[in-house]
This record gives C-alpha cells, structure tokens and sequence, in this order.
C-alpha cells in the first residue's frame, strides 16, 4: 500500500512538473503574442539601440516597451549636453528603420566628454524616473568618463504609433534641430486636414504630419550617398550660435542685438534700442522657447518714416525685400549711431563651415548694408581663396579632403562661390571656408570676431583702389563670413505657432 501511494505521488509530482515546463514553456511565446511591440525590438527597426535594451525577465508576463535616448536640444544646454555637434552626410553606425537612430548616426557629439544631459523642455517630468545605469555610472565611473557616443544619453520609453516604435521629443528640440542642420522649408501645408511640411537640411530630410485628431509625426531620412565623399568626413556647428542666427540676434563684445522682421513696402528708420527684444514680436518667443533671456538683448527696430526723412541725417539708405512682394522694395533709412552697429554686427558674424538656417529680416539688412563693399572686394578674396587653395593644398588633404578634389576641383569651386553673390550650397560653403581658413594665424575663438568692417567704414576717404588686391587675415575671414550670410537660406523663425508642444519622431 505504502510502495502503491509513493509510486503515485512520484507521478503526480511528475505530471505537475511537466505541465510547468509547458505552461513555462508556453509562457515566452504567450508574453511575445501579447507585446506590441514584439516586431520592433529587433536589428532591422531599432539599429544599434536593439542590443541597448534591458533583458526581460523570464518570469515577467508583461514587457515593458523597448527604450530610445532622451534627445533635447536648446541654447543653453545644446545638443544633448553639447553645444559643439558634429555633422557627417553617411551614417557611421547600423540604422534601423526608424528616422531617430539615422538622425543620431550622422550627428556626433565633439571630441572628449560633454557635461551630463538633463531632459528639459515638457517631457521632464515624465522622463526624470527613466535614468539608467549609464548615468549613474557603470563600474564606479562618472557618467562623463563612461560617455562614448550617445551612449550616456537619458533613456525614455518608445510610443508605438503605426508600425514604427517613435521617440518623443518637443517642439524647441525640433525647430533646433532644423538649424543645427541647416533646413529650409520647401513644403509646407496647414489647413483642415492638418499640416504636412518637408524641410530639406545638410545631411538629411525632415518630414511632419499632423492629422487633424492624431499625434504630431516627425520623420527623418539621411541622405543615401554612393562612393568616397570629396570632403572631410565631419563638419563642427555650434548649437548656441545656430539657434541665434536663427532668432536674428548677433553677439557683440559687450551685448546681444536682435534684428526686426520684414515689414511693408514704403520708408522706414532704422532705430535702435537697449534692451528692447522683451517687448517685441517677431521672433523673441522662439528665443525664448529655445532657451534664450529675452531681456538681456537689444533690439533693432524699423519705425515709420516721416514725411520730412529727407531733411534727416542719415548716412545710408538700403533697398530691402518687403513682406507686400519681393519686387516691393521697402526703404530704409541708417543714421550714424545705427550705422556703427551694423558694423560691428558684420564683424561679429559668428564663423561657420555651412551655410545658416537664418532669420531673414537679419539677413535682409545686413546684405544690402555690405553689399556694395563686399562687391568692391569681390573678386579680390575669390582670387585669394583659390591661391589658397592651390598654396595650401596638401594641408587640405590631411584635414580629411580628396586629393584628386583639391587639385582638380576645389581651387575653381572656391573661386566660384565668392563670385556667386548668392546660392545654398552647403558643399560649396564647406570649400570656401576651408580655402579662408588658410589664411588665418589666430586661434579658432578669434574668427568671431573681426575689425574689417568697422575699420572700412571708418576710413571712407582713403583710395581702397590702390590694395584692393591685398587683403590681410582679417579682411579674408571678414568677407567670408558675409559670403556664407548671403548663402544662408531662410527659415521661418515663427513655426513654433504651427508645431504641438510635443511631437513623435519615427
């Protein structure tokens, strides 16, 4: 009776351990029907951040959704935690289906360890609890010594929208993105179906769709490159700098300026005052969105002219484009004490390898104010650029350029950008800048700021005639700079009144 009972029990227990087997078995194959985001975890959607994710539990019926970097971007705190990014056109890791890991294989932190990111913006509160051990430190290091790429960034949950599993980002991080990247709109919809808009930048192609009653979508795609690229792999921005252009505010020694928008056709005054951004319209939100201190900029404003303008002193009068129609020139009047900070404005232009995402009352201004100078001197830095070019050669090959491009291409290529007066070649601001920064001797912080302008405008009197053909450091940096201003493109600084406050990126 006692062997019957124990030859029982011994087989239900090994039932009972079969069935568990089964149901444990079971249990992965039930967990992965139900996750919805089962065929998104993989290689093929999620590039490189697959083999980031956290390993489930065997036990854990539920799957938590996969995790993405947390990305901001702003003036104060840059990209990420960096104000220097660097640009590249062909993804340097594996790329998923999904636009967020393109976008993060051709933007690249600078060289050494960045400062620690802190989500800002409107997803804080909802991203703070999400910190993993890559911020925390692994192995007893700091996160700045354990950062290696966007490794060390924040890690927030993935959305599932469609068939892409979407990172969330905000609306100040997108709008810096466009100008960290150099887009421009080229397609823009808004009306009862929602809004749909395309915007074309250095290294890649931005999409938006939002459909009245769904979730804002951003898309991003590289640009698909075949063979040896001509120029060096990586081109440096300055996301403090980029967001400013972008805003049409200048940094000058001793102070910040802002620049006004377009207005009407008819005459106008250049007026200036300290302090003014904070009560204007124009583009101190955006400023503000992104970061900035609306308060502590000066302002540019344009007043209406008075019917007696012509018995006032001014010392310049400028044709710019009107907001009624581009052949309706609106006038503008300078005086003396206005006169001086267009100057100093142009000489602390700050430098750059591409071309700006631009504010175009800014770039409306400060073209036609140097326009006839910089065509007094224009065929003298052209020339200069492309000795330069060809003097300098070898020291182009090993910054990363093709040798078989500077012998052959770069020299006339540099020639024609200056003599262009106008385009939106990034590639072709890449060789000018480059050509120019043969000439300079100083150290790269000095090239914001220059004395060419000031000092022409100075001396009118003198005969320039005579060392138009002899333009020292200054004066070639000087002029570059404008010559990668009147190549920039505009970008709409009030688009933050068409985007949501938080967007899905797929």
């Amino acid at each position: 009776m006692d062997a019957s009972q124990t030859v029982a029990t011994w087989v239900g227990t090994l039932f009972t351990a079969v069935g568990l087997g089964s149901l444990i078995a079971q249990s992965s194959t039930i967990t992965n029907q139900l996750d919805p985001f089962y065929s998104f975890r993989n290689l093929e959607h999620l590039g490189l951040w697959a083999d980031r994710q956290e390993k489930p539990k065997w036990y854990h019926l539920n799957k938590q959704p996969p995790v993405g970097p947390v990305i901001t971007a702003s003036v104060t705190n840059g990209f990420c935690g960096g104000n220097v990014v660097r640009l590249t056109r062909k993804p340097t890791a594996e790329v998923g289906k999904v636009g967020w890991t393109a976008l993060l294989s051709v933007l690249h932190p600078a060289p050494g360890p960045p400062k620690a990111p802190v989500p800002n913006g409107v997803l804080e509160e909802k991203l703070a609890p999400t910190i993993d051990s890559a911020e925390r430190g692994i192995a007893g290091r700091t996160p700045s010594q354990s950062f290696v790429g966007w490794n060390a960034l924040h890690r927030q949950p993935l959305h599932k929208h469609g068939e892409s599993a979407c990172l969330a980002i905000d609306r100040r991080t997108f709008i810096a993105l466009l100008s960290i990247q150099n887009g421009r709109v080229i397609f823009n919809y808004s009306g009862p179906a929602g809004l749909r808009a395309s915007y074309p930048a250095y290294n890649g192609i931005w999409y938006i769709e939002w459909p009245i009653g769904g979730p804002a979508i951003a898309r991003f795609s590289h640009y698909v490159t075949e063979g040896k690229e001509c120029y060096p792999a990586f081109v440096s921005v300055r996301v403090d700098k980029c967001i400013n252009m972008l805003a049409g505010i200048v940094e000058t020694g001793t102070s910040k300026i802002a620049f006004p928008g377009r207005k009407g056709s008819g005459e106008w005054v250049l007026e200036f005052e300290a302090r003014g951004y904070d009560g204007a319209h124009g583009s101190r939100l955006l400023y503000n969105i992104l970061g900035g201190k609306s308060h502590e900029v000066a302002k540019l404003f344009q007043r209406r002219a008075a019917n007696d303008i012509g018995e006032t002193v001014y010392v310049a009068k400028l044709a710019v484009p009107s907001v009624d129609d581009n052949n309706r020139k609106a006038i503008l009047y300078i005086r003396a004490r206005e006169s001086e900070i267009l100057q100093e404005s142009l000489d602390c232009l700050p430098w750059s390898s591409i071309n700006w995402s631009l504010h175009r009352g800014m770039k409306d201004i400060l073209v036609a104010y140097g326009k006839a100078t910089m065509d007094f001197y224009r065929n003298a830095l052209a020339l200069v650029l492309k000795d330069r070019v060809k003097e300098c050669s070898q020291m182009l090959i090993k910054r990363g350029w093709d040798p078989a491009f500077v012998w052959e291409s770069m020299p006339d290529m540099a020639y024609n950008a200056v003599m262009a007066g106008a385009g939106n070649s990034g590639n072709a601001v890449r060789v000018l800048t480059d050509a120019a920064l043969q000439s300079w001797t100083k150290g790269e912080e000095d090239l914001d700021r220059t004395c060419f302008w000031e000092a022409h405008y100075r001396t009118p009197g003198e005969n320039k005639e005579a060392d138009v053909g002899v333009l020292d450091e200054d004066a070639v940096i000087a002029l570059t700079k404008y010559v990668v201003l009147e190549s920039s493109q505009e970008l709409d600084y009030q688009m933050y009144h068409e985007l949501p406050m938080e967007m899905l990126m797929a």
